[in-house]
């Protein structure tokens, strides 16, 4: 019968380092009566030294049978020759612990029949000491490498830059991304003292000294021909007995925390010129226009009514042009508190005003670095302002609101707005100077009741996709109501063809029905199109004019009263801004 060994991790380290010890004790060993055995606290055999074949074995033909009578939990021997041996003389074996962290995991076994020499009690110690410190060692080295090795292997595949220092300021390691993005090589920096590398050594020294480290502060580090950004967040590393080790810094280029941002923050261009359907020769002339525009980086301002699809056109011009894998971010200049404007658009460093954000932040036209900023509303910006994107647009450059280092962004203007930009520069609301930096391309989209011959393609368009997304067929329209459709005045444009066409697509059943429009709409039955010309009645400039002056003010009162007073949501449901109602309001005496 073969008795093989436990096969715990630690028992094959203690194999291992029994291998070795027995080296050494080569002379003692051969002399011994009977081998020597290592076996565990359950008595189960682990290992045997052949004195015989001078030799390891893990494994023995018959089991020891002597083992289960001997206790391997005595008393420290008394013995003042050899008091930390443990033995049993009557059952005639010496037991020496073999220890790993301190506790007694195994213990080294030789049966006797005769009183052995009392030097035999200080080899056996010996050897079961040399053995428990081979074991700890092996252990904790290998643990030490696998550290060591997971670290590096987790720097080497991490996306960001590091580097450590010792606690007198020297540095230890630097991961192949980090001597990327700093443009050094490890070996020419290791074991330098970061003043001798970096210009901003007395900030990285700070966790040496504090009891915390800092994050996302932004560094500059100067190259003969460029300068490279950085964001860089440091840690204090100290041991179990929190005492200093040295510090851990963390960084990335400063593209790359944009791209990482923009990515969140960008709007989703999901429209394409494919997505703008129309028939009319003013549109089919405006995208022309615009797909020229697109392939160029010169600023567009995009004029038009309130609804008319200015983002829609904004964002085909991005997806159109060399940029369009670049972020596309929007601003809404008429929503931004004017006291945040500044910082909005250019960010801002970490104390710079009270309640800052901790390590600062990223304004907007840094996160459109490489693509396409929209400013809607521009004619909505403070006077003040206007300057400061002057400044930015000619410089290509931008300073953090409490900073003092310009950086370079890269980006295209898109502009668009509801007013009339030439009637605010004579009314001195708005810059002669900054109007000529955004007009390069002017692109004047036309409100629908000048483009009436796209409307039947619209409203199809829209019971189509609110059936989609109700989950139901779609219902026909009558002649009749398309023709009244062309005849109405349209003050909120294309959207509120598509609120209306959403309300009668949910109210129809098979067919939409004159009785499913707002009363305005069904007022309009009063004056049919001729049908055969089937286009809509001739009405002069003047009374076209009026018209439109009381279509709108009717739309306004209604929303308004349908809204129970609120303005915002009266605004916001006509698709245009707060200060648009409220001079609209002024106008109309309301």
């Amino acid at each position: 019968m073969i008795v093989t060994k436990q096969t715990s991790r630690s028992s094959k380290y203690l194999i291992t380092a029994f291998q070795e010890v027995v080296k050494n004790y080569e002379t003692l060993l051969k002399d011994l009566e009977i081998d020597l055995f290592i076996v565990n606290h359950d008595h189960s055999f682990i290992c045997q030294f052949n004195r015989g074949t001078i030799e390891v074995l893990d494994q023995i033909k018959e089991p020891l049978l002597w083992l289960k009578h001997v206790s391997l939990d005595l008393q420290i021997n008394t013995n003042p020759i050899a008091k930390d041996i443990k033995f049993s003389i009557d059952k005639g074996v010496i037991v020496c612990p073999i220890k790993i962290d301190h506790q007694a995991e195994y213990h080294l076994c030789y049966p006797y029949y005769k009183k052995p020499n009392p030097n035999l009690f200080f080899s056996l110690q010996l050897l079961s000491t040399h053995i428990s410190f081979r074991i700890t060692n092996q252990i904790n080295m290998e643990t030490i490498f696998l550290k060591n090795k997971y670290h590096e292997k987790i720097c080497v595949a991490s996306s960001e830059g590091s580097f450590t220092i010792n606690k007198f300021g020297e540095v230890t390691y630097m991961n192949l991304k980090g001597q990327e993005i700093l443009e050094m090589n490890a070996k020419d920096v290791i074991g330098k003292h970061v003043s001798e590398i970096f210009e901003h050594h007395n900030q990285l020294l700070e966790i040496l000294e504090s009891s915390h480290g800092w994050v996302n502060r932004d560094f500059f580090i100067y190259k003969p021909n460029k300068r490279i950004h950085i964001v860089k967040s440091a840690i204090r590393l100290e041991d179990d007995r929190k005492q200093l080790v040295g510090g851990i810094f963390l960084f990335r280029e400063i593209k790359t925390v944009r791209n990482f941002v923009a990515d969140i923050v960008s709007t989703n261009t999901v429209y394409t010129f494919d997505d703008i359907l129309f028939k009319s020769k003013s549109m089919e002339e405006l995208i022309q226009l615009a797909k020229a525009a697109a392939k160029t980086d010169s600023s567009i301002l995009i004029e038009s009514e309130s609804g008319t699809g200015k983002e829609l056109i904004a964002q085909a011009i991005h997806n159109y042009s060399n940029r369009c894998n670049g972020p596309f971010i929007t601003i809404d200049c008429s929503s931004i508190p004017r006291d945040l404007v500044e910082s909005e658009l250019f960010g801002y460093v970490q104390g710079a005003f009270t309640g800052a954000r901790k390590g600062g932040n990223i304004g907007k036209f840094e996160l459109s670095h490489g693509g396409t900023i929209f400013l809607d509303e521009i004619g909505e910006m403070p006077l003040d302002m206007q300057s400061k994107l002057l400044r930015a647009i000619q410089s290509r450059t931008i300073t953090r609101v409490g900073g003092n280092e310009p950086i370079p962004v890269d980006f295209r203007i898109i502009a668009a707005t509801n007013r009339k930009l030439e009637k605010e520069i004579q009314e001195r609301n708005f810059r002669l100077d900054l109007f000529y930096r955004l007009n390069v391309i002017h692109i004047a989209l036309p409100p629908l009741r000048e483009r009436i011959e796209d409307i039947p393609t619209l409203v199809h368009l829209f019971i189509e996709k609110t059936s989609k997304r109700e989950n139901r067929p779609s219902p026909k329209i009558t002649n009749h109501c398309i023709e009244l459709l062309q005849m109405y005045m349209w003050p909120g444009n294309v959207r509120e063809l598509e609120n209306i066409i959403e309300r009668v697509t949910i109210l129809a059943n098979d067919e939409i029905q004159l009785n499913h429009f707002p009363n305005y709409i069904i007022e309009l039955k009063e004056a049919p199109l001729p049908k055969k010309e089937k286009k809509p009645i001739h009405i002069d400039e003047q009374d076209s004019s009026m018209i439109r002056q009381n279509a709108e003010k009717q739309l306004i009162m209604k929303t308004l009263s349908e809204a129970n007073g609120n303005k915002s949501l009266t605004a916001k449901r006509l698709g245009i801004s707060r200060s648009s109602l409220y001079n609209k309001l002024k106008i109309y005496n309301l």
